[in-house]
This record gives C-alpha cells, sequence and structure tokens, in this order.
C-alpha cells in the first residue's frame, strides 16, 4: 500500500512538472505580444499597435501580417484585420417590426433602423388599384419620436410605384411611415405596400493615424549628419517623416534604411531630395512617404553645407494602422503574437458592413520575446524539406557547416549560371534542406593573364576563357600602365570554331604614368560565349603589357537555416527538375534584416552514378573539338569494316576451287 502511494505521489509530480514546462516551451514560439484584456463575450475590436505590425509582402497590394491571437485557453481564434470602413453609399431594404391602421393616420408601418446608419434618401415601393396618395415621416432617437416629412405626395399608376423622398442625412432609431391613399374621388383608401429601402451610408471610421516619435542616434562625419532609428514595427504604412531642429534646414538630404545586402549591412537610398527655401516660422523638415516601410531600420542623411543646424529636437513618424476585429467567446486574456507564421490580409474595409461592435479595447504594452533568435525558427516551424533523389542530377558540390545558424551561400559561376538554376536542392542525409533565394552579389575573379606576341606584327594578343558562359557576366576590366593610346579589337569564336570574328572596338587612352582601366561590357555578348579575344596592334611604338584581367559578375545566392552541422551538398545540374516551394518562405521576412553566417561551396563534381554521361554532354557541347574526334573515330571506323567486307577486285573464284580455299580468299 505504501508503494502505491508513493507511486501516486511520483506521478502527480511528473503531471505537475509536465504542465509547467510546456507552457515554457510554447513561449519561444512567439516573436512580439500585446494582450487585450476582455471582460464579456461579444464582438471586441482594437487598433492594432505599431509594434506587431509585421509584413510578409510589403510591396504587394494586398498588405498581410505574420500575426496569431490566442484565446485565454490557449488556443488560436480567427480574426480579421482592415483600414477603415466602407464610404459609399448603399441601399437596405427594411423588415417592419410592426404594421397597423390608425382612424386617423391611416397605415402605420414601422421599421428598427441599423445602428449608426446614415440615412440619405428613403424608396417607397406600392401596389394595387389607389392612384394616389401621401405619407408623413417621423423618426426617433434617443430623444423621443419627431416628424421629419409631412404630407409627402405618391402616385401609383397601376404597375407599382417607387417614390423617392430625400431626408437630411441623419442617424436614428426607428422608422414611422404613416400612410393615407385616396380614389378618384378623393376618398379615403387603404395603400397597399411592397417593400421600403433606406439609402444611406455607415458612420465610417476613416483610417487610424498615431504619431510615433522615434527614438535616434546622431553621428556627424564632416559636414554631414545621420540619423538612425528602428521603427516598432516591420513594413509600417508610413504617411510622411517629420525633423524638428533648432535651426532650419537647408542643404541636400537622403532617406534609406540599412539593409542586408551581399551579407553585408549597407546603406540602402529610397528617396533624397534638397531644400532651398526658407520658411517663415516653421523648423520642420517634412518628408512625405506615403508608402509601406520595408524594415525596422530608418537612416536619414542630412548635408547642410557650411550652415548651422543646430541639435536635432525630435524625429516623429506619420503612421497607419489597421484595425483589429474578432469575436470573443469567453472573456480572459487575448495574446496577439507576430513570428508563428500565421498570415492574414489587411482588407480595405470590414467583411460585414452591418456587424455591431460591443467593444472596442486598447492592447498592453507590446513586449518581445527574448528567447526567439533565427537560428531557432526550424525547430519552431518544424522546417523540414521532404526526401530527395538524386536521380537526374549529373553534379553535386560538397558545403561544409561548422555549427548551426543562419547562412547565406553565394553560388560559383558553374552552379549559379546554369539554365537550370530553379532546380537546385540543397541535400543532407538524402533531406532536402528548405531555403529561398536571396539578392545577387558582385563577385570580381582575376583571370589569367596570358599574352601572344607576334614580333612581325608588333601586336598583342590575350584570349580570355570564361569559367562558364552565361549572362551574368557584366563586366571585363583591363589593367596595364604607362602613357599611351591604342586600339583594341575584341573578337568572339565563329560558329563551330572556324575562326575569330570581330565583336567590338575601343580606344583606350592614358596620359600619366600610372596604373589605368579599361572596361568591357557584357551586355551584348552573344549567348554561349565562352571566350573573347583582345588583340592590341602597337605600331611603332613598344608594346604594353596588361597587369591584370578581371571578370565581374552578378551571382546568386541562397539563405536557409541549419541546425546541425556537417557535410551538406548542393545537387544541380536537372532540368527536368521544378522549382523548389518551402514552407520557409513564410517566415523569410523575418530574417530580412538578420546577418547571415557565410557558407562556402566547393568546386562541383560529377555524381558517380552519372560520371559517364557528364563525359558525354561534354563532349558533344557546341564548340568543343570532342565533337569533331568521335565523328572522325566513326569514319575511320566505316572505313576499316568496307575494306573488310568487301572482295578485292580482279578476284573471281574458280568454280571447282574447293570450299575452303573460297573462305580463305
Amino acid at each position: 500500500m505504501q508503494k502505491l502511494k508513493t507511486a501516486n505521489v511520483l506521478l502527480v509530480l511528473v503531471l505537475v512538472a509536465l504542465a509547467f514546462t510546456t507552457p515554457g516551451r510554447a513561449e519561444d514560439l512567439w516573436h512580439f505580444q500585446a494582450n487585450l484584456d476582455v471582460t464579456k463575450p461579444g464582438l471586441v475590436e482594437a487598433v492594432l499597435p505599431a509594434g506587431l505590425f509585421f509584413r510578409t509582402n510589403a510591396l504587394d497590394s494586398t498588405p498581410a501580417l505574420d500575426l496569431a491571437l490566442i484565446g485565454p485557453d490557449g488556443n488560436p481564434r480567427s480574426l480579421e484585420l482592415y483600414w477603415k470602413e466602407e464610404l459609399d453609399a448603399r441601399t437596405l431594404k427594411l423588415e417592419p417590426s410592426r404594421i397597423y391602421l390608425d382612424k386617423k393616420k391611416g397605415l402605420i408601418w414601422e421599421a428598427v433602423l441599423p445602428k449608426n446608419f446614415q440615412i440619405e434618401n428613403l424608396q417607397i415601393e406600392l401596389i394595387g388599384p389607389v392612384g394616389v396618395g401621401q405619407v408623413n415621416v417621423e423618426v426617433k432617437d434617443a430623444q423621443k419620436w419627431r416628424l421629419l416629412i409631412q404630407n409627402a405626395a405618391l402616385q401609383n399608376t397601376g404597375d407599382g410605384l417607387t417614390s423617392e423622398i430625400k431626408l437630411e442625412p441623419a442617424v436614428y432609431e426607428q422608422i414611422r411611415l404613416c400612410f393615407q391613399g385616396f380614389d378618384k374621388e378623393f376618398r379615403k383608401a387603404v395603400l397597399q405596400v411592397r417593400s421600403v429601402h433606406i439609402v444611406g451610408r455607415n458612420l465610417a471610421k476613416d483610417y487610424v493615424e498615431k504619431p510615433i516619435r522615434l527614438r535616434f542616434s546622431d553621428e556627424k562625419t564632416g559636414t554631414e549628419r545621420v540619423l538612425s532609428a528602428s521603427l516598432p514595427g516591420s513594413g509600417l504604412w508610413v504617411e510622411a517623416l517629420v525633423l524638428t531642429t533648432d535651426a532650419q534646414f537647408q542643404g541636400t538630404w537622403q532617406l534609406g534604411r540599412q539593409a542586408v545586402l551581399g551579407g553585408k549591412p549597407q546603406f540602402q537610398e529610397v528617396f533624397q531630395g534638397e531644400v532651398t527655401t526658407v520658411n517663415r516660422t516653421q523648423k520642420n523638415l517634412e518628408i512625405s512617404i506615403q508608402k509601406p516601410w520595408q524594415s525596422r531600420s530608418l537612416v536619414l542623411k542630412l548635408n547642410p553645407g557650411s550652415r548651422y543646424l543646430g541639435n536635432v529636437l525630435e524625429l516623429k513618424m506619420k503612421v497607419r494602422l489597421p484595425r483589429l476585429v474578432f469575436l470573443a467567446d469567453k472573456p480572459g486574456s487575448y495574446a496577439a503574437q507576430s513570428g508563428l507564421g500565421q498570415i492574414v490580409d489587411i482588407k480595405e474595409t470590414p467583411g460585414d458592413p452591418d456587424r455591431r461592435i460591443e467593444q472596442s479595447l486598447m492592447f498592453s504594452e507590446v513586449i518581445e520575446n527574448t528567447q526567439w533568435r533565427p537560428e531557432n525558427l526550424v525547430e519552431k516551424f518544424s522546417i523540414a524539406g521532404g526526401p530527395f533523389n538524386q536521380n537526374g542530377y549529373p553534379w553535386r558540390a560538397r558545403i561544409l557547416i561548422p555549427e548551426p545558424g543562419y547562412y547565406r551561400m553565394v553560388l560559383n559561376p558553374e552552379v549559379g549560371f546554369s539554365a537550370d538554376l530553379p532546380g537546385i536542392r540543397l541535400v543532407k542525409d538524402e533531406v532536402q534542406v528548405p531555403y529561398f533565394r536571396g539578392a545577387s552579389e558582385k563577385q570580381i575573379i582575376q583571370l589569367p593573364v596570358q599574352t601572344a606576341y607576334d614580333q612581325g606584327k608588333n601586336s598583342s594578343s590575350w584570349t580570355i576563357r570564361f569559367p562558364e558562359p552565361g549572362p551574368q557576366w557584366e563586366f571585363l576590366e583591363f589593367e596595364s600602365r604607362g602613357i599611351f593610346e591604342r586600339r583594341v579589337i575584341f573578337e568572339i569564336p565563329k560558329p563551330g570554331n572556324t575562326g575569330w570574328q570581330k565583336w567590338q572596338e575601343q580606344r583606350w587612352q592614358n596620359s600619366a604614368n600610372q596604373t589605368t582601366t579599361l572596361r568591357l561590357k557584357l551586355e551584348t555578348v552573344p549567348e554561349r560565349t565562352k571566350e573573347i579575344r583582345v588583340t592590341i596592334a602597337h605600331g611603332d611604338n613598344q608594346p604594353i603589357e596588361l597587369t591584370g584581367i578581371k571578370a565581374i559578375y552578378q551571382a546568386p545566392a541562397l539563405l536557409f537555416l541549419i541546425h546541425k552541422p556537417g557535410e551538406y551538398f548542393l545537387f544541380s545540374g536537372n532540368p527536368r527538375a521544378a522549382e523548389a516551394k518551402y514552407d520557409l518562405a513564410l517566415v523569410q521576412a523575418h530574417l530580412a534584416n538578420a546577418i547571415p553566417k557565410t557558407a562556402v561551396m566547393e568546386k562541383p563534381e560529377p555524381v558517380s552514378s552519372s560520371l559517364f554521361s557528364s563525359r558525354i554532354r561534354e563532349l558533344f557541347d557546341e564548340k568543343s573539338w570532342g565533337l569533331y574526334a568521335v565523328l572522325g573515330l566513326v569514319t575511320l571506323v566505316l572505313m576499316i569494316l568496307i575494306v573488310r567486307l568487301f572482295p578485292k577486285q580482279g578476284h573471281k573464284p574458280e568454280k571447282d576451287e574447293p570450299l575452303e580455299e573460297q573462305k580463305k580468299e
């Protein structure tokens, strides 16, 4: 019995431990959070705080936020986001709440009006034989009933009539229509009402515009002032930026953000301008933006020249915020959280314009989860790729990852220039690793300088071979020294590698005894060009030498999360593979401003199962001599077969010659 009690106590302790540890792990999932305390069930509305604003598609015309609403029981709830209420006029059909006859007033028709609906017009449709009539319109507001329209004429031609009565725009709780009809002899008769419509619009809520005072750093570099601020949300719709200074600003300015480009933080300009006027009273510089700001970083560069600017007193941003609506099924604390990968569109107007908000609340202060880390996204979202089948992939490149984290890898030309780039796969242990494409990065490689000098013509030539042909090559840069003026001829191979043909010509001049460069644009070079020959005729002058040749190209980059160090492989070269679509795309915006670690891919090597087929493809490249070698070998084999199969001329076997002798011949 004692053992049983001890076991029960241990079981209870284990359950209590699980109850406390499970929510702790759940807290690591969200990035930012704010709470709403709801006292009773009903339809709730609140303005979304800027700190929860995280747009996943800041350039899209239908913006969306990464946002989830967690109820008091820990389960997610349905929600809606919208910018403003509908301002356009619309028509609503009224349903009568009461219809009766009054000896003095005639037919009485009453209805309850929509809440917060401003009536501008009344439409009444009649049926029946009565030709003419009149109606009195009474309305009830918060105080009492009052007469609004008296003896408005109604006429029925026999086929029915819709009479329109214009009203002074206002909001009322109820409406009462008192009908009196008349026959041909103008005796009282009962009018028959088919329908009553009202035309109007909601007392619409416009955009929520809020000024946000920004904390900023102020640095001076020569005559330039650099103000850097971190915004409370990412992708906020910004109306304007307002700068207040001691003295009035005059000069040039640049507005941008600190972005991660090529794996490194760099200033990215969005707007620029110049102030040349003087305002009589204001010391503000207001920059109209009217667009989403794609990140949390904001940098303002000011250059007043030699003019005095003084202290920067205030940096303020005017933003537009959406409203959040949900149905609270129970009282308690509801948590709005970003960073869970739950995407919610922001509607321009409410989905149901007639709904009645029962509680308008305010969110608590936004807090950040200090345990949130970009490298935790793999476990947080269970981001894992599917199984990988290497059939059809002729090449792979090894990548060594030393530790878990967020990585960026620039593709080398052998992979980055291939036409099947969408089909590449990052793999470990036959399982795909999700990735997304990052911004291309400018790469510079040094090409070997091998000079061929023709003494008879006093000319030099250099044959430049690209590591891989492709449209990503942007420039060739040639470097030399000395004082000279030369005409440089650029040639490309003729089809079939049968010689060279002139492609471009440039004049290269250097008037000082120092290093000079000549840049050749490659945007018009024919597709699949692998080689370019450069020829310089020196005339009666001393030959000049090229001290360096650089090739500049745009290299694609991949970004991915790694939670396990070790050996990874990038497979490429499969033209049948479709573009990969991973769940990582849902959270890649969270990583936009994170500084990734660098991963380096080794030189691609043939996959063992496809080594022979890859060699055959190389032989039959359109500008390879392998094709001609194979054709020559086939021709030689055919000639040998012809000689062996056909008998020698001038010898005819005798009839009596033994069969074995004939065979020998």
